[in-house]
């Protein structure tokens, strides 16, 4: 995690970037029967992205803080047991895909009501991106 602060006029800036590299996702679905390793591949019902970042952007102002925050899912393998019906020869082949990167910004703004009581307000995937396809 990386955090930079800086004042400007009438209050505040803070913006802190946060970021997680996975190398190694290694566990054992049945005792005895061997290893998985998930990062990057859709593999069991599940997947480990390599790569997960967020940047926050905050601006405070006596009782009011607002955020901007953008986030990001690197791209990873789709399950490998897919297939689909080859027409030309009539026999299901196996299909690999490869599901794209994904980024999503989030909006909040927050009050200070009270001492004790804050209400925020907020907006996740503030642009509504579409996640891309993954035929799991």
């Amino acid at each position: 995690d990386v955090t930079y602060r800086a004042p400007f006029t009438g209050g505040n800036y803070k913006t802190t970037f946060f970021g997680t590299w996975i190398w190694k996702n290694e566990y054992e679905v049945v005792p005895g029967q061997g290893f998985f390793d998930d990062v990057g591949k859709f593999i069991n019902g599940g997947m480990t992205a390599p790569l997960r970042l967020r940047w926050n952007n905050v601006l405070s102002s006596g009782d009011w803080e607002h955020t901007i925050a953008v986030n990001y899912l690197s791209s990873y393998d789709d399950d490998r047991d897919n297939s689909v019906l080859d027409l030309a020869t009539n026999q299901f082949v196996s299909i690999e895909r490869n599901v794209k990167a994904y980024m999503t910004w989030d909006w909040q703004t927050q009050w200070q009501l009270l001492k004790n009581l804050k209400v925020t307000f907020g907006i996740f995937n503030l642009f509504n991106e579409k996640p891309p396809l993954s035929i799991t």
